[in-house]
């Protein structure tokens, strides 16, 4: 199971501007668009030498949330509430 806490997703300072506007966009922000980053699971053993590895390519990168067992993604809110987009986005596996 993934858990995603939003708080931590690198956002544009336009995307921080519309979402302390109004929180509500939240959902729009986690769910819509594309983003072109790359999502990397790092045993937490080995968080400190992939952050220092990245650090001397001058590779930014942000812990996100966690995955443990179980199945399903779960995304919080900065004041750790679950929301549940009603879109989850394209689904490249999805048959027409």
């Amino acid at each position: 199971a993934l858990t995603i806490k939003s708080g931590d997703l690198p956002l544009s300072a336009a995307a921080r501007a519309l979402l302390g506007g109004d929180p509500g966009i939240l959902e729009c922000i986690v769910s819509g668009g594309d983003d072109y980053e790359l999502l990397f699971a790092v045993p937490e053993t080995q968080l400190p030498a992939f952050e220092g590895d990245c650090g001397l390519l001058q590779i930014a990168v942000t812990k996100l949330g966690v995955i443990e067992a179980g199945y399903g993604v779960s995304i919080l809110t900065p004041g750790g509430v679950p929301i549940a987009p009603a879109s989850t986005g394209f689904d490249h596996f999805r048959r027409s």
